[in-house]
């Protein structure tokens, strides 16, 4: 498995509420064995922030930000039929509007909303209530929507690709786009993501050339179901670019969206890399749109020595000692999008908006699974007592003073 992927925990919390007032969490000390990993990220983020800081042109336009939307997340398959989902997805946008946002990020997973797909009437009914929510709050939507992370501990979704070719599966991703764009008319329709990780969760290789078709007659199949919604497609910035520069040119789209994790990877600096495509595509006459980003807990030496265990490396999040870095890299993202202009900025782990776990409760060697569990029972409990992180105030008052 490529591991610059996306994931979703399934254990999401049970009941979200927050109150009016933030209050600070005490820093712990960083523990002896992620000292030199801390140390190398605090130097990537100076580094990047020293490069930020010398651009000097400021866009006119002020960017919308937003969040994903985690209880509702495609991956977790049958729970979001549960009677338990919709009120708890409800409450997350009650939370993240009373921290500012203006739009949320939906994850609508292939291949939920395919005709043949059981129960897909209901992820359709389940989904369409969702999008009236976000709707009757004034919020923005960003759907995206590539294939399921089937297989791994972030989706119990089971769908078998091995008998598909590529047109085929293709075809039936555009069908479900349509769908979307149709039944759930969205402000922004994302066809593609991060083309590595889809070829990855599908077991399939994607040509440029054949991609980037499939993209063009998707988009124009979904202008013709819906004339209103901003059309886009995108890749990590870790990836090939070749995906991006062929769509540049493709007028069916009105924006390319890029993925950020990690801050570097293969002797590149990737905050340089996507201020290179961000600038690319705004000279193309095109709007940029961040759909998901956050901190990637990783040296450029892990990438490679820990393979395909992006489950491990998403595991360290939970830890409270990494928000300083966390805060860090937010404020360089709404900077970055306010000097070049990005339309709209989502960040992906918003479970850390209310809580992390201790080190000293929870060391390394705890399973991901019990840490994540661990991370949404306090979010949880500081959401009841109407708390955020430093994390969450940290993005509070970056959309205030936005």
């Amino acid at each position: 498995m490529n591991i610059f992927t996306t994931g979703f925990c399934t254990l999401t919390l049970l009941s979200l509420m927050i109150g009016s007032t933030a209050h600070a969490q005490s820093e712990e000390p960083i523990p002896p064995d992620y000292q030199p990993l801390y140390d190398t990220l605090s130097a990537q983020l100076d580094s990047a922030e020293a490069f930020v800081n010398a651009q000097t042109t400021t866009a006119a336009t002020t960017p919308i930000f937003g969040a994903e939307l985690l209880p509702a997340n495609g991956n977790r398959g049958e729970a979001l039929l549960d009677q338990t989902t919709l009120p708890t997805t409800r409450e997350t946008l009650d939370q993240l509007q009373a921290i500012g946002v203006g739009g949320v990020t939906l994850d609508v997973k292939f291949p939920l909303l395919l005709d043949d797909y059981p129960r897909s009437a209901e992820y359709l009914d389940f989904y369409r209530q969702v999008a009236a929510e976000i709707r009757n709050r004034g919020l923005k939507l960003l759907i995206e929507s590539g294939p399921a992370f089937g297989g791994t501990i972030f989706s119990p979704i089971d769908y078998d690709y091995s008998g598909m070719t590529a047109r085929q599966y293709f075809q039936r991703r555009a069908d479900m786009l349509v769908t979307i764009a149709s039944e759930l008319q969205p402000d922004y329709l994302a066809i593609g993501t991060e083309v590595g990780t889809e070829a990855m969760l599908t077991g399939m290789r994607f040509r440029v050339e054949d991609y980037t078709a499939f993209v063009h007659r998707t988009a124009r199949r979904i202008r013709e179901s819906n004339p209103n919604v901003q059309i886009g497609s995108g890749i990590g910035v870790w990836e090939n670019s070749e995906y991006l520069v062929s769509l540049l040119d493709d007028s069916a789209l009105d924006y390319i969206g890029l993925h950020i994790y990690p801050l570097a990877a293969r002797n590149r600096d990737l905050i340089q890399v996507t201020f290179d495509l961000a600038n690319r595509i705004k000279a193309a006459g095109k709007q940029v749109i961040i759909g998901e980003a956050w901190l990637y807990k990783a040296a450029p030496a892990d990438l490679t020595s820990l393979g395909n265990d992006f489950t491990e490396i998403y595991s360290r999040d939970v830890y409270s000692f990494w928000s300083p870095l966390d805060v860090r890299f937010i404020r360089l993202l709404a900077q970055m999008a306010r000097i070049q202009g990005y339309e709209y900025v989502s960040l992906f782990w918003s479970t850390y908006f209310f809580g992390y776990v201790s080190y000293a409760d929870f060391p390394q060697g705890t399973s991901p699974a019990d840490l994540f569990t661990q991370a949404n029972r306090i979010a949880y409990s500081n959401l009841l007592d109407g708390v955020l992180s430093p994390t969450g105030e940290a993005y509070r008052q970056v959309i205030a003073s936005s």
